[in-house]
């Protein structure tokens, strides 16, 4: 049998960010934050039954918030467009396709 759970674990621009618990009925678990779609933490258990965390993550979605790395992020903060399609990255820039507009999606 799933499971599904959520509840509240941040606020960011005054919008509240969830964390979302999917579960199975063979003791398995994935825990993502609705910033980012953050995979906070995998839980299965090991050979002798032990329920063990396999993700590095935080403990505290302020640390999501503030990492340069975006540190488990399923989804990159460039996801819903780059405008004047081109990105710096360590004092280069990256040229792209404009598809659309003067953007790139």
């Amino acid at each position: 049998m799933s499971k599904i759970e959520s509840k509240v674990i941040g606020t960011m621009n005054e919008q509240a960010i969830h964390l979302i618990r999917l579960g199975n009925n063979k003791n398995m678990s994935i825990d993502i934050a609705s910033y980012g779609a953050a995979i906070k933490s995998i839980y299965v258990p090991d050979d002798s039954g032990k329920i063990e965390n396999i993700i590095l993550g935080y403990d505290k979605i302020e640390d999501y918030m503030s990492d340069k790395k975006v540190l488990g992020a399923t989804i990159k903060p460039y996801d819903n467009g780059i405008s004047n399609v081109s990105f710096v990255i360590d004092e280069n820039t990256y040229s792209l396709d404009n598809n659309h507009g003067f953007n790139c999606n």
